[in-house]
């Protein structure tokens, strides 16, 4: 994650991005892996290892879904 969207996500509370990623975010690992990585500071290694994924696949994941999120934030 780079550096403005990390002044971004500082820039809210923890429950608006909860709540944003919720209703912005329609696949229920793809919701779990960003707030992992979004709010908890998760690494993409821990993530994909806690999801039984590549760190590839990860990438691809996390990528599309902050991509969606920001689009609305």
């Amino acid at each position: 994650m780079n550096s403005q969207h990390q002044k971004i996500v500082n820039s809210k509370s923890a429950d608006e991005w909860i709540a944003a990623i919720r209703q912005w975010i329609h696949n229920e690992t793809d919701r779990k892996m960003l707030q992992r990585q979004l709010l908890d500071g998760k690494t993409i290694e821990f993530i994909a290892e806690e999801n039984d994924l590549s760190t590839v696949q990860t990438q691809k994941r996390l990528k599309r879904a902050r991509e969606q999120l920001f689009l609305h934030m």
